[in-house]
């Protein structure tokens, strides 16, 4: 085999531990490509030329990548145009191409060799993360907290296992795999339907985002006032996926983790948040609030109390990556964060505008939502402007961040208590005639059904309309919110 340039700097240092490679594979494997572009294809959705252990196969792996972006052939002759001035020793790249086509193995073969060529890049950068992990934790003047050195540790390790994920073909959606699910997508017959997502717990969302669940990868937008409900509402979600088994992180920049159990025992059990708070809760109150918590406590299901002077979109993900780590099951994740206006920016957005943070955080958000394959509800608070609008029904405007925001969110929904705003707007009438007016302008913009309800509506979705709206009941004693066509719905207990 003939010397790479790589070899001969390390010849005089053979005694050190060389890192793994495989110089025979990655020369087969882009003899391959050079003769056949279909087999660079092949392997290109996750084979890059940092993957390559020779420098110069990193050089020509992306000059093949060049080139067939352009629709061009990538051949020797064209490589070797685009890696002008690039020789090897004492030989010529022209002449190391031509033995790199005459060493190419058949495109059947191509993702063996990318199999290997990839597996030792992975193992490589695990040694380098290993030999780093152990330098930092000698240096006592290191600068960075030990916490933040692991956090950083377990990041880097989540992506390593992500990208061998995707390597093995996780990642991809073809062939059979591409059928397989469509075809459980889309059937009809419950008993045959496999239910990729986290069912939504109102059947009223459901119709309103047109979707059965809040699907894997996807990044969902909820909107409300101050006050009106955002959190009872998810609770209500979030205690209907538990019960599916879907585990479930909750984010919580707002409340601690005791007041959120405190708010689903209301909801579950339709014992009071105040009548808890007080300490006058009954003993068999007592015993049926101590048993449904300890269930959940025995659920994948966790409260991560959220600090906004720390807390960025990067940090998020870390959060998520560790939770899914500790509790994958086999069913989507769902992450629920409170609220999107509490995140830190990240440093390099400290001094961008609110939408331009608003959009790097949720394309964050994003991309942590597909590495791990969770959907994840982001909630949104409105600006006091909104509420003072003639009809102040949500709209694209109320998105955190504004319009500019919107474009990395797979679905937006807002939720909407006439009730609640009608209220707010008599609190500023100057007189009685005033007031009345109010009521009639609410009325007939929301309906006669206004009390005790709360309207879901859609301002993005992926396929349907955003015209769709549906109506909940809303039983504030207990912070609840109800479907409206309950007995219609598969909405079990929750144990």
């Amino acid at each position: 085999m003939i010397m790479t340039e790589r070899e001969r700097h390390q010849a005089p240092y053979k005694a050190a531990r060389e890192m793994p490679n495989n110089i025979e594979a990655e020369q087969a494997l882009i003899g391959a490509a050079l003769v056949n572009n279909q087999a660079y294809h092949v392997v290109s959705a996750y084979l890059i030329p940092e993957d390559f252990y020779e420098p110069i196969h990193q050089k020509i792996w992306k000059a093949i990548a060049e080139i067939t972006l352009t629709d061009r052939v990538a051949n020797p002759v064209t490589v070797k145009a685009r890696l002008k001035d690039v020789d090897i020793g004492d030989m010529k790249l022209s002449d190391y191409l031509g033995i790199l086509s005459g060493a190419a193995v058949n495109i059947v073969n191509a993702p063996d060799y990318a199999s290997v060529v990839h597996d030792l890049s992975l193992r490589r950068s695990m040694i380098v993360i290993g030999e780093e992990m152990v330098n930092n934790a000698y240096d006592a003047e290191y600068s960075e907290p030990i916490q933040g050195q692991i956090e950083d540790l377990e990041q880097r390790i989540f992506e390593l296992s992500a990208a061998h994920r995707e390597q093995s073909g996780s990642g991809r959606f073809a062939g059979t795999t591409m059928l397989t699910q469509y075809l459980e997508h889309v059937t009809p017959d419950p008993q045959r339907r496999t239910m990729h997502g986290v069912p939504i717990g109102l059947p009223e969302l459901a119709t309103v985002l047109s979707e059965r669940v809040f699907e894997p990868t996807n990044v969902y937008g909820m909107i409300s006032s101050s006050g009106e409900g955002k959190t009872s509402l998810v609770l209500v979600l979030i205690r209907h996926a538990v019960a599916k088994g879907n585990p479930v992180l909750f984010l919580s920049y707002d409340q601690s983790g005791t007041q959120i159990v405190s708010q689903m025992v209301a909801q579950e059990l339709g014992i009071e948040t105040r009548i808890q708070r007080a300490g006058n809760m009954t003993e068999k109150q007592i015993d049926r609030a101590a048993d449904y918590v300890r269930k959940l406590a025995g659920a994948p299901f966790e409260v991560k109390d959220c600090d906004s002077s720390k807390d960025t979109p990067k940090r998020l993900s870390r959060y998520v990556k560790e939770f899914i780590r500790k509790n994958s099951n086999g069913k989507t994740p769902l992450v629920v964060i409170d609220h999107a206006g509490t995140i830190r920016p990240e440093r390099e957005d400290a001094s961008s505008d609110q939408g331009t943070k608003a959009r790097n955080a949720i394309q964050e958000l994003k991309a942590c939502a597909k590495s791990t394959k969770a959907a994840i509800l982001v909630l949104m608070q409105r600006s006091s402007e909104g509420m003072k609008r003639f009809n102040p029904r949500p709209t694209k405007s109320d998105v955190y961040g504004g319009q500019s925001a919107v474009q990395p969110y797979d679905g937006i929904f807002y939720l909407y208590r006439g009730e609640f705003h009608l209220e707010e707007q008599k609190k500023t009438a100057k007189d009685e005639k005033e007031q009345i007016a109010i009521e009639t302008r609410f009325l007939q913009q929301y309906g006669p059904d206004i009390e005790g309800t709360a309207e879901l509506g859609a301002v993005k979705v992926r396929f349907g309309t955003n015209s769709q709206r549906r109506k909940v009941r809303f039983i504030p004693e207990f912070t609840l919110y109800e479907s409206m066509y309950r007995p219609e719905y598969d909405q079990e207990a929750m144990f």
